[in-house]
């Protein structure tokens, strides 16, 4: 332990509490104190500073939580904000509310939460804009939920969180996923930095210096992919916004800012030359390569068609001499049949429409020579005995109108989705109302329907008469739900009488069963006394003697029986079974 690491811990933030700190401050003395004598310099200061700083700990401690406010009355909440059920401490990334556009969230990230001096949480942010929000050349790219820091940090109340999200650095976007993210956590792509004054994007190279210091050290669990994924990047979304008057010596364009305390409205994009941090395009993905027309299949004949020249000069569709001059409409079905034949087959990067009106109009570059020279009369050469290249100007000569004429442009977009979050935001019984996709994200329609059925022919009622059935259905139904309360109320009034007449015919029974006990009691004792005398009574008095004496007499038969089943081993006693019952 050393005074630098004491530092660095210190400004990352890393102790939570003031003992944390004064453990490996006195460490450190201990330290210094344990590697030295007693008589040298540095365990004397070792000894004071250790001394001052237990004082200086007693009278911090003493203080109150509001003398920590700086001059803002902000308190400081290290241990975060309990919003919503969820818990946003500091390297957080969230979701702010956007004023501009409720579909499109701020992602930010937290760098300090604290309490205002009026007793509300805050969160100190800083922002990420989205490419449409940020200024840019035409044909820049981005990769699918890129976004970019920016310079911007921001005070915005805990009310103001819409929930979390998360940014990861392009070179770990690639490889997986973060783990244990919530259901519906929108995932972003962070590559560069932007700044708004100048409109440059900086490729970041450390993304640990994006974070604040309390997270520069931390790392997040990932799933991994199987193996890296390649990710293309996409054209600018506002690219549509270049207008065909702008030039590369206009100056920078401006965005278009919405509400107050919100990132702009949307962007702008120009045509200015490309900086020397601006990395080129991506090369566009070459087409396959056209095939070249297989020429048509001729016989061959043995005589060549222009005595006393090869074969090879024949065929070259060049210029030929002066004094012979070629037959035009030959020479017109030739050089279109074997111009195609003999040029090479063009790059991808150049255009189709240029390959084709090169091939077309090249080989008619001769025919005004053949016109104005003049013909000969009967030459050996004009009349072949059969045309073995017939004219075909339709073969090629219709390429280049019906390249222009298949051009279309991009459909534009009918159908469209919300973003995960925003979709998650509604309500699932309201989205399960309107049409939505296979992932249940509720489907948005830029025009009506084309095809509908009409309905116009259909007979129905009036409003008037269809409110007032609902009404009198309204009305129904609550006479009814008031019959069966009554109803049920009855029956159970019915029930309770029932059930309290029943138990009082009970305890009357009781009563009179009582009472006609009581009275056969009455009269068994008056008769007894009336018709027993003193013979009858001498009589029950014997017979219960003899009946007290007959039990006694049991019981006393009982005790010996017992005494005779008892084994005695002791003594000089004759067990019972050593006698010889046999012996008379």
């Amino acid at each position: 332990m050393a005074y630098d690491i004491l530092k660095r811990k210190v400004k990352r933030k890393k102790y939570r509490t003031v003992e944390e700190f004064m453990a490996d401050m006195n460490l450190m003395f201990n330290n210094a104190k344990g590697y030295n004598t007693d008589d040298s310099v540095i365990y004397k200061h070792a000894t004071a500073l250790q001394v001052e700083a237990g004082r200086l700990y007693d009278i911090e401690k003493a203080k109150s939580d509001d003398i920590f406010a700086d001059e803002d009355g902000k308190i400081p909440m290290p241990n975060g904000i309990l919003h919503n059920g969820e818990l946003y401490k500091v390297g957080d990334w969230i979701h702010l509310q956007n004023p501009n556009d409720l579909t499109k969230p701020v992602p930010a990230q937290i760098y300090r939460t604290y309490k205002a001096s009026n007793g509300q949480s805050m969160v100190n942010v800083c922002w990420y804009y989205r490419p449409e929000q940020t200024v840019h050349r035409f044909d820049k790219h981005f990769y699918p939920n890129e976004v970019v820091k920016t310079g911007r940090y921001r005070d915005h109340h805990i009310e103001e969180v819409e929930g979390k999200c998360f940014i990861m650095f392009f070179t770990r976007y690639f490889k997986g996923r973060p783990r244990d993210l919530s259901e519906g956590q929108e995932i972003y792509v962070c590559e560069a930095r932007y700044n708004e004054a100048k409109h440059e994007f900086n490729k970041i190279k450390t993304w640990a210096s994006c974070l604040p210091d309390e997270v520069r050290d931390r790392d997040y669990a990932m799933d991994l992919y199987d193996h890296p994924r390649k990710l293309k990047k996409f054209p600018s979304p506002i690219a549509y916004l270049l207008k065909d008057d702008q030039k590369e010596t206009d100056d920078l364009p401006k965005v278009q800012w919405g509400a107050d305390g919100a990132p702009p409205k949307i962007g702008a994009v120009h045509k200015r030359p490309r900086g020397e941090k601006d990395s080129p395009p991506p090369e566009p993905t070459p087409p396959p390569a056209p095939k070249p027309p297989t020429p048509q299949s001729r016989p061959m004949t043995s005589q060549p068609l222009y005595h006393g020249l090869p074969v090879q000069q024949q065929q070259q569709p060049g210029p030929r001499p002066v004094g012979r001059p070629p037959l035009a409409s030959y020479h017109t079905s030739q050089s279109q049949q074997y111009a195609h034949a003999s040029v090479p087959s063009p790059a991808p990067s150049r255009p189709t429409s240029a390959m084709q009106h090169s091939s077309y109009h090249t080989p008619q570059t001769p025919q005004p020579q053949a016109a104005t020279l003049p013909r000969p009369t009967a030459p050996t050469y004009q009349q072949p005995t059969a045309p073995s290249i017939p004219p075909n100007p339709t073969t090629y000569g219709t390429r280049p109108s019906s390249t222009q004429g298949s051009y279309r442009d991009p459909p534009p977009i009918e159908v469209y989705t919300l973003p995960d979050q925003a979709n998650l935001s509604i309500p699932f019984e309201i989205r399960e109302q309107y049409q939505h996709d296979e992932y249940g994200r509720v489907l948005f329609f830029t025009a009506p329907p084309v095809a509908v059925e009409t309905t116009a022919g259909v007979r129905s009622h009036s409003i008037r008469y269809l409110a007032e059935k609902a009404r009198r259905q309204v009305s129904q139904a609550q006479k009814r739900k008031a019959r069966d309360e009554n109803l049920h109320s009855q029956a159970r009034q019915a029930k309770t009488a029932r059930l309290e007449t029943q138990i009082r015919n009970a305890e009357e029974l009781q009563g009179v069963k009582r009472k006609a006990l009581f009275a056969l009691e009455q009269q068994l004792r008056e008769s007894a006394v009336v018709e027993l005398d003193d013979e009858h009574l001498g009589r029950w008095s014997e017979a219960q003697g003899l009946a007290v004496e007959m039990e006694r007499l049991m019981e006393e038969r009982g005790v010996r029986r017992e005494e005779a089943r008892r084994v005695r081993l002791s003594g000089t006693g004759v067990f019972g079974d050593d006698r010889d019952n046999r012996v008379v």
